[in-house]
């Protein structure tokens, strides 16, 4: 962000106290150098004004905005909050500078689910957001700031989970994820509704964002609340192929088990949230029909993986290891916290593990347990 060729960390804890401000929140800068990054003293602290704002719940890296050589960033928090009142969230971004972030925000939107993509190929980034079923856009300038007023790219959407997918058809225009955890596909267990989910995908163009998916999936073998497409993600090109990959995860995904418990009156999902987590590859056209790539707790760990949740925790890396394919890391918590590396190759559908390939588990390949 202050433009000195070394990369910078923002940590935020959104439940953090500020004085006497129950989760108000926090966001700390800090700046790398040629020897890493120092974490000993923040480059700039912007703490949450009001009880529950919540500062940093999410943070948006998004690039150069305003082409001016230092990468801007998005933090999401509530506007204002208290123990009885609710908490209207909204994003602020904050413009880089040779000194680091600006401490006062320069452009605020009242949503706070955001995709950062250029969805009409005009140079400059666009933020995509969703109200109920109505898709809207922020267009981004040459000034550097986003316009006060969104446009309107469909209003027929089903689902409120957004993220970038990349250029998956490459094409030169952004697309992007729409994930709808909730769907149910009409299946219930005494009366109550499976969440299995699904996903769809929306091909930007020269006039922006298509208005209908080209693509929708809800992959066959979900379980229990598998609410597939709660967490999405761009991958870049794993396999080398020129086309965009997207991850998708179903972190709920499990075993079918279901116990009625006479003394509640309900039934309790038993299913240990082990989780699963889907690389689906693009094409001329947008997404391959199925996943180039699955994987479940049992190929990943090789002890207890109940309540893993992968597909909860995932993201792209980039090229971490410069071979040219994009790698990505896998997270998983509970009793299993961990973090797993995974890395592209050419031409394959299946990336490897680590420097060894082969299935990870504690402390082999590059993948490593905390």
């Amino acid at each position: 962000v202050n433009g000195d060729g070394f990369d910078d960390v923002i940590l935020a804890a959104a439940s953090a106290y500020n004085g006497t401000l129950y989760a108000a929140g926090n966001v700390k800068l800090f700046l790398g150098s040629a020897s890493g990054v120092s974490f000993a003293t923040p480059a700039l602290t912007l703490l949450g004004e009001n009880m529950y704002s919540g500062l940093g719940g999410d943070v948006y890296s998004l690039g150069d905005v305003n082409h001016d050589g230092f990468d801007d960033v998005m933090i999401v928090a509530g506007e204002s909050g208290s123990v009885t009142g609710g908490v209207h969230r909204r994003s602020r971004m904050h413009l880089g500078s040779a000194s680091g972030l600006s401490s006062t925000p320069t452009w605020t939107s009242p949503y706070a689910r955001l995709a950062v993509s250029d969805v009409n190929g005009d140079g400059f980034i666009d933020l995509v957001t969703t109200s109920g079923a109505t898709g809207l856009v922020y267009q981004g300038s040459a000034a550097g700031d986003f316009s006060a007023t969104p446009s309107i790219w469909s209003e027929t959407l089903v689902g409120g989970v957004i993220a970038s997918a990349g250029d998956v058809n490459n094409d030169g225009f952004g697309d992007i994820l729409l994930g709808d955890p909730g769907y149910s596909v009409g299946m219930k267990y005494f009366f109550y509704e499976k969440l299995l989910g699904r996903a769809s995908l929306y091909l930007g163009s020269p006039t922006g964002l298509s208005s209908t998916p080209v693509w929708t999936m809800s992959p066959s073998g979900l379980a229990g609340q598998a609410q597939y497409g709660a967490k999405l993600a761009a991958a870049g090109d794993v396999n080398g192929d020129g086309y965009g990959d997207v991850l998708i995860g179903a972190p709920f995904q499990s075993p079918n088990y279901f116990h009625y418990d006479n003394y509640l009156g309900r039934p309790l999902d038993y299913t240990y949230q082990e989780g699963a987590l889907y690389l689906y590859l693009g094409t001329p056209t947008g997404l391959s029909a199925s996943a180039g790539w699955t994987l479940a707790p049992n190929a990943l760990l090789n002890w207890d993986y109940n309540h893993a949740q992968i597909g909860n925790h995932f993201r792209s890396l980039g090229d971490i290891n410069k071979d040219g394919y994009s790698d990505f890391l896998v997270g998983t918590v509970g009793p299993n916290l961990g973090e797993f590396i995974f890395l592209g190759g050419a031409g394959s559908t299946t990336p490897s593990t680590g420097d060894s390939g082969g299935t990870t588990t504690e402390g082999k390949g590059r993948g490593k347990k905390r």
